[in-house]
């Protein structure tokens, strides 16, 4: 009983002078960033603490990109009909090159020969032309004159028919029976002279040689003529069952014939006039086709003359926001025999005259930075300085996949070197600020599973208990939280989450 009455005065005495130290080590350390020790007896837990601090809260972003000359020209063979860009002599990187310098030269032989052959060939073409206007004109002219002719050989055609039918085959068959009637009569003819004769001598007793003579003669003729007469049969038959229905069948074949004839040169003629005068069109048409594309050569030759539009630098390759392409693409190009495609840029030509940034925006800044933003610009050729610039525009669709362009201008000071283009920088801003704001270390807020938004942390109450208590928490930065409300300055925060 003694020693718990001395246990409990030699608290009471002690307990002054701890208290009394602890208020002077708060006073030596700083409002801002405070850190205790509290308890609530000598046996019970002891809690590290630590107060909210009020300070100037700022959030500097950085985004980076490269140099871009504004006024830089990249250049390419604006060529449409000629695909053989062969070249001859290339440009050395980096070279400085005055307005109208030939920059790069192309073998331009083949092109001169196409040139040539399509000249050659309208010229070929022109005479062509004027003779199928002369055999148009010609056959124009004798159209009428060959309607007409083909008219008359018709009507001779039925005349020549009629006149067969009506005239010449009765004729050659009335000349056919008179030729057979003409061998039966002289046979006839012959028979009764020897018949006479026969009589005659035969009254004679005696018949002399000479009579003998002339009735073997008359017979003889006799024999003959009865050879002709059925020679004559034979032909006057053959005539009418055999050569009569051929002549007709003939002539009337040769008459269908000739009337196709005439149907198809009705139709022929004309056509072959039309076709003529598609001929003559068709060689319009090629000689339009020929001129055109001497034409478009003839161009394509003056565009195949690279010059410089402006004083400046010249690099090989292009630059795309800025960032340069590099010589390694164009190393197998840019060479003697060097294949090229047109329209494709090979060339720059920097003024570097007017300079700005382009700069890579990361999707989750997009909320951060806005037109008329200021900020500073550092160079990687100049790492220590830092030089004023303002955001101009901001691209409203992305240039790559989570990626915006945003366009920078950069006020350099007077007498500044300015830095090639192309050359890496870093554009920083302030994203955030705010000059009385209550932060908290990252480490002090908890935030439980289940609570997907809210944050909270541990504080002591009046009887130095530690208790959960939410916060609302604004913008980060680096570990720190902004504070919005839920505890105020002399809050004592818990550094560790209580165990229990």
């Amino acid at each position: 009983m003694k020693s718990k009455l001395t246990s409990l005065l030699f608290s009471m005495l002690f307990l002054p002078v701890v208290l009394a130290g602890a208020k002077d080590t708060n006073n030596d350390t700083s409002d801002n960033n405070r850190t205790e020790t509290v308890g609530k007896s000598s046996n019970s837990k002891e809690y590290e603490t630590l107060s909210p601090e009020k300070k100037h809260f700022r959030i500097d972003l950085t985004i980076d990109g490269f140099l871009e000359d504004s006024q830089a020209k990249s250049l390419a063979y604006a060529v449409d009909h000629w695909q053989e860009l062969k070249v001859l002599s290339a440009p050395l990187q980096g070279k400085e090159v005055k307005r109208g310098e030939t920059l790069l030269r192309l073998n331009l032989e083949r092109i001169r020969q196409e040139i040539q052959r399509l000249s050659n060939d309208l010229a070929m073409l022109d005479l062509n032309r004027e003779i199928l206007d002369t055999e148009l004109e010609l056959a124009e002219s004798l159209a009428p004159m060959k309607q007409r002719e083909i008219d008359r050989l018709e009507t001779y055609a039925k005349e020549d028919l009629e006149r067969f039918q009506k005239t010449d085959l009765p004729f050659q068959i009335k000349s056919s029976q008179m030729s057979l009637n003409r061998q039966e009569q002289y046979l006839s003819y012959s028979l009764e002279e020897l018949n006479q004769l026969k009589k005659m001598y035969e009254a004679d007793d005696l018949t002399e040689e000479t009579e003998e003579i002339i009735i073997q003669r008359a017979q003889n003729d006799v024999d003959q003529a009865k050879f002709y007469v059925e020679s004559a049969r034979k032909n006057f038959k053959e005539f009418n069952e055999v050569l009569v229905p051929r002549s007709k069948r003939s002539v009337m074949d040769a008459f269908r014939r000739e009337n196709l004839s005439f149907e198809a040169l009705r139709k022929i003629e004309p056509a072959q006039l039309k076709k003529q005068r598609l001929e003559r069109k068709k060689l319009e048409e090629e000689r339009k086709i020929l001129v055109n594309r001497k034409k478009n050569l003839e161009k394509d030759l003056q565009a195949m003359s690279m010059k410089s539009p402006l004083d400046g630098r010249l690099y090989w390759g292009t630059f795309e926001r800025g960032k340069w392409s590099g010589t390694a693409p164009f190393k197998s190009k840019l060479q003697k025999g060097g294949a090229l495609k047109p329209h494709d840029p090979i060339l720059t030509i920097s003024p570097s005259k007017r300079m700005r940034a382009r700069l890579n925006l990361p999707e989750k800044f997009l909320h951060e930075l806005k037109p008329q933003t200021a900020g500073t610009l550092k160079f990687s050729t100049s790492p220590g300085v830092r030089i004023e610039a303002q955001v101009v525009s901001i691209s409203e669709t992305p240039v790559t996949p989570g990626i915006y362009d945003v366009t920078v201008e950069i006020s350099f000071p007077k007498d500044f070197l300015l830095p090639s283009a192309g050359t890496s920088c870093s554009f920083s801003f302030t994203a955030y600020e705010s000059k009385n704001a209550l932060t908290l270390p990252e480490s002090v807020l908890f935030k439980e599973e289940y609570e997907q938004e809210e944050m909270h942390v541990y504080v002591l109450n009046k009887k130095n208990e530690p208790k959960k208590r939410s916060v609302e928490v604004g913008r980060k930065s680096a570990k720190t939280f902004e504070i919005l409300s839920g505890i105020s300055k002399t809050t004592k925060i818990l550094k560790e989450k209580p165990k229990t």
